[in-house]
């Protein structure tokens, strides 16, 4: 970027002006463009760390506080024993086994290459039109559908509803299931979906929420029938959509 700016001072006079504001289209075009490209992890390992005293500990939180390119914590420090999962660029591997021998850290590669399970991932079968199930991940509008189909197929039971709106426009849709207007007072809120990357949460609330519709168990037909019940699948559309697009660890 130096050379740039010095390859602009050295234009005439009257069209530096004119340079400078070329270049800064340019690089922002770029940006923009480098922006739009899914991010890859090739070579990035999964470690997991389990700190052995208050020294390691230490090390630890502060290496999360630093927040370092390259060092993505999966999982926050807590205490001594507790794990704590870490992806790790390729140029930072050795700094972090140097680290983890030298306290003494109990480690576990658990990925060997990070992207190789982002393209396994990706390649699983996805569900037929019209269906939905909880062996696979889905996408926004993939939910969306879904929780349409359930207003569909239970039009007495389930309300659908838009929570708001996300920056980008997206709406956050929810359904709401009430068995009975007794239960106005006695409602229960289920999200997920708030910390993009963790797609296992949207799988988890849609499948209670399905249980709640179908299952046959006493004790859940309970639990369904003695409350009103609020679903949001996925909170931050904008977010859940970017790890799809751009960034699946984001």
């Amino acid at each position: 970027m130096s050379s740039i700016h010095s390859w602009c001072e050295r234009s005439p006079p009257g069209m530096q002006e004119k340079m400078k504001f070329l270049v800064s289209i340019v690089v922002l075009l770029t940006l923009s463009q480098s922006l739009a490209e899914k991010v890859r992890f090739d070579n990035h390992k999964l470690y997991r760390l389990i700190p052995k005293d208050e020294k390691s500990l230490i090390a630890l939180k502060e290496l999360q506080d630093v927040e370092l390119s390259g060092y993505d914590f999966w999982s926050y420090v807590k205490a001594v024993g507790v794990p704590v999962d870490i992806m790790v660029s390729p140029h930072l591997v050795k700094e972090l086994q140097n680290m983890v021998e030298t306290l003494g850290i109990d480690s576990e590669v658990l990925m060997e290459n990070v992207q190789e399970q982002i393209d396994n991932e990706g390649l699983r079968p996805q569900s037929r039109a019209g269906t939905f199930d909880w062996t696979s991940y889905h996408t926004y509008d993939e939910y969306n559908t879904f929780l349409q189909n359930v207003v569909s197929d239970y039009p007495s039971i389930a309300t659908l509803f838009q929570a708001g709106e996300s920056y980008e426009g997206r709406a956050i849709l929810g359904v709401k299931l009430s068995y009975s207007s007794a239960n106005e007072d006695n409602a229960i809120f289920v999200e997920s979906g708030i910390h993009a990357r963790e797609w296992i949460t949207g799988a988890v609330s849609t499948y209670i929420l399905n249980e709640l519709l179908t299952s046959s168990d006493p004790a859940v037909r309970n639990l369904a029938e003695s409350y009103d019940w609020y679903f949001v699948p996925i909170f931050n559309p904008d977010g859940f959509v970017y790890t799809h697009t751009n960034v699946s660890t984001f």
